[in-house]
């Protein structure tokens, strides 16, 4: 157990630049797997993509989290500090339901997740493109 919390502690410290990369790698994802029809993954990943970006905005403002893949305390945490993230409230909650959770590893393999169509992905981007580059800009104003 003791290399895992090192390993997520090392996390914790990288640059959330690094995170906020990460972020855009995700929605960039999404957007090539739309093609596919790979819709459910790809919604996954644009609320992975917003998990990452407001793990970014937290980290950049130095707020106290921890490790977590819970996007709704995430995002109750950044709006604390941010109240122009009321706009997203909505639709980061629709996104939590693509949420992954599983007890030993914190995820949820895909085909577990709610099923998805070119619609709710189209949703999902709307959602993880805005947001994105929303935490990019606070993170810029810094």
């Amino acid at each position: 157990m003791e290399p895992k919390r090192q390993k997520h502690e090392m996390r914790l410290k990288s640059d959330p630049r690094d995170w906020l990369e990460r972020a855009q790698r995700d929605v960039d994802l999404a957007k090539i797997g739309k093609g596919r029809a790979k819709y459910r993954e790809c919604v996954l990943l644009c609320q992975r993509g917003v998990e990452k970006a407001l793990t970014a905005f937290l980290m950049g403002r130095g707020l106290a989290f921890g490790l977590t893949h819970d996007l709704g305390l995430l995002f109750r945490t950044a709006q604390e500090d941010a109240i122009d993230l009321q706009r997203f409230a909505a639709d980061v909650a629709w996104l939590g339901a693509y949420q992954p959770v599983m007890p030993s590893v914190d995820l949820k393999p895909p085909e577990q997740l709610p099923a998805a169509s070119a619609l709710d992905l189209d949703r999902a981007l709307m959602v993880a493109e805005p947001l994105v580059a929303w935490a990019r800009a606070q993170l810029d104003a810094r």
